[in-house]
């Protein structure tokens, strides 16, 4: 049966919103939207934003998918001797026991399949506080939202990976600059292997190429019209060139 998906990225900057149209056997990006915010936008100014979104786009039918964010989880890799999905969910629990100091019980546990090897089956298991979890629909529900998928936002990653025929085989490293965090994953042949938050995003990049210069052009400005990284091995053609490029590998560096 066909129905309406809306995915929900609850940024720092920006909220946005992704339509896409699901049937039995395909999906569909159909629509895109987004309200910006200010950078000293407060809860109150967020929640206001997001309503402003969802009455623009929001069907009675639709079906809500949102994203944990990256750095609330914990990952492992683990091997099993089965490939049934159940036997799987059922064993993932135990084995992350004995890699993590958390109970059980205050935990959000799932797994995405990573590969087969010597008749093991090879999965990424995911770790998520549950009361991160509880915390997250909660806010949804303020607004009205009833959340019916919920995953991990890096695991995202992988459908647009398989989706681009010159990365769905072979070895991916995707990066994805937030405002105040970077997300990386690390995909072979279109499945997630591993990934990371680290916190240092686009607001402290752009900070820390200004301090570089003299001038009164706003930080993300500056960097977004003057960053220049050369690829390995050319040389810059002018000291202009190596200035800007020094400049921008300080600010990307962390």
């Amino acid at each position: 049966m066909a129905h309406r998906i809306l995915g929900l990225d609850l940024g720092h900057t920006a909220l946005r919103l992704a339509v896409v149209d699901k049937t039995l056997r395909q999906a569909t990006w159909t629509g895109y939207d987004e309200e910006l915010l200010p950078a000293d936008a407060d809860a109150i100014a967020r929640e206001a934003a997001l309503r402003r979104l969802l009455e623009r786009n929001q069907r009675p039918d639709d079906v809500i998918a949102l994203g944990m964010p990256t750095a609330v989880a914990l990952h492992r890799a683990l091997t099993f001797p089965f490939r049934d999905d159940k036997a799987i969910a059922e064993a993932v629990g135990f084995e992350l026991e004995n890699h993590i100091p958390t109970p059980l019980a205050d935990l959000v546990v799932d797994f995405v399949r990573t590969g087969e090897k010597d008749g093991q089956t090879e999965v990424l298991a995911i770790a998520v506080p549950r009361k991160d979890v509880e915390s997250l629909l909660d806010d949804a529900k303020t607004v009205g939202l009833e959340v019916r998928r919920l995953g991990l936002q890096v695991l995202s990653y992988a459908a647009l990976v398989r989706a681009l025929p010159s990365l769905a085989s072979g070895v991916t490293m995707l990066v994805d600059v937030g405002a105040r965090s970077t997300e990386v994953a690390v995909l072979v042949d279109g499945r997630t292997q591993s990934f990371r938050s680290v916190a240092v995003g686009a607001r402290s990049m752009a900070q820390t190429f200004a301090s570089q210069f003299a001038t009164d052009t706003a930080e993300a400005d500056l960097l977004g019209s003057h960053a220049m990284l050369l690829p390995p091995g050319v040389t810059p053609e002018t000291p202009e060139e190596r200035l800007l490029h020094d400049a921008t590998v300080s600010a990307v560096g962390p």
